[in-house]
């Protein structure tokens, strides 16, 4: 955890990494998980980077708080995070960049 990244950008990613330790425990895996570039070289390390991410995705935007926020962003995560479940959920009509 980087303590000097923004708030929201924090937010994330103790969520992201919860997304790891419950599939480590649900899978009776020892070996840690790690993030960073050099040890996410594989398809598989890249599935599950994906997977801790929509995870931390649906657990700090649900779909009903996003709709109800009507495009504001009201969730306490970073603005670019944000973006794409206010795109995917089509209360956009452009693709975040």
């Amino acid at each position: 955890m980087n303590s000097t990244e923004p708030e929201p950008r924090r937010r994330f990613t103790i969520a992201h990494e919860l997304d790891h330790w419950i599939c480590q425990c649900m899978e009776g895996q020892r070996a840690p998980v790690f993030c960073r570039p050099k040890d996410v070289s594989s398809a598989a390390d890249r599935a599950l980077e994906r997977e801790a991410n929509v995870f931390a995705a649906k657990l700090l935007m649900p779909e009903p708080e996003v709709r109800a926020a009507s495009g504001n962003n009201r969730v306490g995560v970073s603005d670019e995070a944000y973006a794409w479940p206010v795109y995917n959920l089509g209360l956009v009509a452009e693709a975040p960049a």
